[in-house]
């Protein structure tokens, strides 16, 4: 969501989807920042690619889509 609101800054915690299995990882890259494979099959139809600082292109999901992954706790804690 916070690309969406053109907030580039690193998170702490990167969600990412893979579909090559069923496990959620999560991954400490370094310290202060996690990556967190979820499992998930996307079509490149469900992605959208934002601009960001550089005319970089992230691919992200709709803003509706990211509503259907989170969690009671996620839309608790904003």
């Amino acid at each position: 969501m916070r690309l969406h609101l053109e907030d580039f800054s690193p998170p702490e915690e990167l969600p990412a989807y893979q579909a090559a299995n069923q496990s959620e990882y999560a991954l400490l890259l370094y310290p202060g920042f996690i990556l967190r494979l979820r499992p998930r099959k996307l079509s490149n139809k469900t992605l959208l690619r934002i601009v960001a600082t550089g005319n970089e292109r992230i691919p992200v999901l709709a803003a509706a889509d990211i509503l259907t992954t989170l969690d009671e706790a996620s839309l608790a804690g904003g």
